[in-house]
């Protein structure tokens, strides 16, 4: 097996001998081997490869002995996992028992499939070709996947590997292998006749270059189009020429590219299938050759022919070539060459759009992925509305679109804008995709750093709209849209990523509806427990809730996730919850502990850490009450814990305490001012706290009292804040 675009042989068979055969024709002998070996022919196979990405080998026909060794695919030892030295001997488990007359299917190794079709002259079976490099199915893509993890191939070197295997039928396989083994058969013809024929060198020659073109997957589809006409009527000295392509789910064949001065025809018009000329061809799926002034003529010309082109039994579209010269003769052979080139066309141009698809099919399952590795995190209702409306600006190409959430008590719309448009512009677009007016949502985020709005109440085009509702449980609870100012703008790929879109949008909208609210009542109980212990101990009211906005003001200085100052709320308003279990005669006592009343006293630390570890909610605080108590110089409790072994969210709740603890008298100690506190906490940077959670403090403090701010440090605090 040799000559996979992916994870087949690499090596070339050297050694092996050249078959000799006797010419029934005559006396004479002649070398396959070297009939094989012309330049023609190896051209036009690595033509196969660079348009298809079929391989080629060409054996005797008693399948041992190489008459041609094609181009390899890179990859053949990576997933036998060993050198490949003999066709038969390393690349199949059990030798294939190939047919005489029909084409025979078998396995390598390495899982590819590999046809073998028999190359018959004159009734006489002369040798085999096999051709290989793709694979029938994606479950063959698979196992060759898994087979290349098995054989140490990291996952991002297989994917490499598959990227550009291409995908046929079973039937467009045979056909190819049908193909090169005509072709082949036509070689050896030729050799034994001692016949080369220059026009069909030249036409193989430009239709390998037709093939190299199609190999490019960047081209664009009219530049396409027009350099496959330009190529056929170059290869078949045409005067005219025009291409149409069928338009998927109708019957109509759109021009798609127009060459010469005799022809009216204009690129975007149609012809029916079954019409004359271009249409009974797609009808038929058979080429015919017409003059001027009957019903199948086209282009104006005197003589023309059309060809379908066909794949996999179906057309995909028709090339037609018109000729000046009445007296133009097409033979069998220039029929049966312009059949040939309209099929490797069809084959390229499918190949390509499904090259195309396959990119946009990558890309939106990356979106996608990448949007729901996001929704694994807890998110509020603003972020996920903003998270969504840039999913959909990096899926789709769009002029105005966005999300709308109504339901859950929800007002609020994120709006992305791509382009110059009015406020009228938005309004249609929005009434078209909601049913709303943008001035009746409470709350409009709009996104315009690619576009403007003026204020103009007038709409200045026709929109494309794309609405797909967001539904919780059969409810609709909100909209996803895109509008665009070209017609047709949306195609079934763009509409298929919003329904997906949609589907995780509106669940995860709910569940985030449903967080906040528990987080809500969460905060309004651990708030009336918090200002229970505080009463308990006897403190000035309000200790926790003022730790906890000190802890999220320094978190927000450092600049810690969301979700960081989200756990210094509720580690704030808890830090001190473990003295439910100190004795008030401890908590309470005017004068200094003892040794056996401090070591009590600090267990509040762990038997806090303990109480929250039991509520799913809330275990994510417990390592920063646990530990909120250590200092940066080991010297704290209850581990000892030295410099950044204590969690950051701990040394961060530590300042904010002591700062707290300093600026409120008890019983036995007066408070300090803000500077003495200032004070205090720079000469314990670096001892008893991290220079850094100081620094956050000081610049926080600084801030504050350079504002003439009064109230919660913290914004978020202060966004989020429900009293007790």
């Amino acid at each position: 097996m040799v000559g996979c675009q992916v994870a087949v042989c690499a090596r070339r068979y050297n050694g092996w001998t050249a078959s000799l055969r006797r010419d029934p024709m005559g006396d004479r002998r002649f070398d396959m081997r070297e009939a094989f070996g012309r330049e023609a022919f190896r051209v036009w196979v690595e033509g196969l490869r660079d348009t298809l990405g079929i391989s080629v080998l060409v054996v005797d026909r008693t399948g041992e002995r190489l008459l041609f060794d094609g181009p390899h695919g890179p990859h053949c030892e990576a997933a036998i996992g060993e050198p490949v030295e003999h066709v038969y001997a390393d690349c199949f488990d059990e030798r294939p028992a190939l047919h005489r007359r029909r084409v025979t299917r078998a396995f390598c190794r390495a899982t590819m499939p590999c046809f073998f079709a028999p190359v018959v002259v004159h009734g006489r079976l002369e040798a085999y070709v096999m051709i290989q490099g793709f694979v029938t199915s994606t479950r063959e893509r698979r196992r060759l996947f898994e087979l290349l993890l098995a054989r140490g191939v990291s996952q991002t070197g297989a994917r490499t590997l598959l990227r550009d295997l291409p995908v046929y039928s079973n039937a467009s396989a045979e056909r190819f292998a049908g193909m090169v083994a005509a072709h082949a058969a036509a070689i050896v013809e030729a050799a034994r006749a001692g016949v080369t024929t220059r026009e069909r060198i030249r036409r193989l020659e430009e239709m390998l270059g037709t093939g190299r073109m199609l190999a490019d997957a960047g081209l664009p589809a009219s530049e396409l189009h027009g350099r496959l006409l330009d190529r056929a009527m170059s290869i078949f000295d045409a005067d005219d020429g025009v291409l149409m392509i069928l338009r998927p789910g109708t019957d109509l064949l759109e021009i798609v590219a127009v060459r010469g001065e005799g022809s009216d025809l204009a690129v975007g018009s149609t012809w029916r299938v079954g019409d004359a000329g271009p249409g009974r061809v797609a009808g038929s799926g058979r080429p015919i050759v017409a003059v001027a002034g009957s019903e199948d003529a086209v282009l104006g010309s005197a003589v023309s022919v059309c060809a379908p082109l066909r794949r996999d039994d179906a057309v995909a579209g028709v090339i037609a070539l018109g000729y000046s010269d009445p007296e133009r003769v097409f033979d069998a052979a220039d029929i049966a060459a312009l059949s040939d080139y309209a099929g490797i066309a069809a084959e390229g141009v499918a190949l390509a759009t499904r090259r195309a698809e396959t990119q946009r099919d990558l890309a939106e399952l990356h979106h996608i992925n990448e949007f729901s590795q996001i929704l694994q995190r807890d998110l509020g209702v603003d972020e996920l509305v903003s998270v969504a409306s840039s999913v959909l600006e990096k899926g789709l190409d769009f002029e105005i679109g966005g999300v709308v959430l109504t339901g859950h008590a929800s007002d609020r719309a994120s709006v992305v804008v791509r382009a110059a448009v009015t406020q009228g512009d938005l309004d249609a677009v929005f009434d078209d995709a909601c049913g709303l007016r943008l001035a009746e949502v409470r709350d409009v985020t709009m996104v315009t750093h690619l576009g403007e709005v003026t204020a103009d109440d007038a709409a200045t085009v026709e929109w494309t709209v794309l609405s797909v509702p967001l539904t919780v449980r059969d409810v609709g609870v909100g909209y996803l849209f895109a509008a665009s100012s070209r017609p047709r703008a949306f195609d079934a790929a763009s509409e298929r990523l919003v329904w997906r879109l949609a589907s995780q949008v509106a669940p995860a909208f709910d569940r985030a509806t449903l967080f906040e609210r528990l987080r809500d009542d969460y905060a309004r109980t651990i708030a009336a427990l918090s200002a229970a212990l505080d009463a308990g101990e006897r403190r000035d009211s309000g200790h926790s809730a003022r730790v906890m906005d000190y802890a999220m003001a320094i978190g927000e200085q450092m600049g810690l996730r969301a979700a960081d100052v989200e756990l210094l709320r509720f580690a704030g308003l808890l830090h001190d919850i473990g003295k439910v279990g100190v004795s008030e005669e401890i908590l309470l006592k005017p004068s200094k502990l003892t040794d056996d009343e401090m070591a009590r006293a600090r267990a509040h630390a762990q038997l806090g850490a303990t109480l929250v570890e039991q509520v799913d909610f809330l275990n994510a605080i417990a390592p920063i009450i646990l530990h909120h108590h250590e200092r940066w110089d080991g010297q704290g409790y209850p581990m000892r814990l030295v410099g950044d072994q204590s969690p950051l969210l701990a040394r961060i709740l530590a300042v904010a305490d002591a700062y707290d603890c300093m600026t409120v008298a008890i019983p036995y100690r007066r408070c300090l001012s803000r500077a003495e506190a200032e004070v205090e906490l720079k000469a314990g940077a670096g001892t008893q706290f991290d220079p850094a959670v100081v620094d956050a403090m000081l610049a926080v403090l600084h801030r504050h009292a350079a504002a003439g701010l009064t109230g919660m440090l913290s914004e978020t605090a202060r966004r989020g804040w429900l009293p007790a």
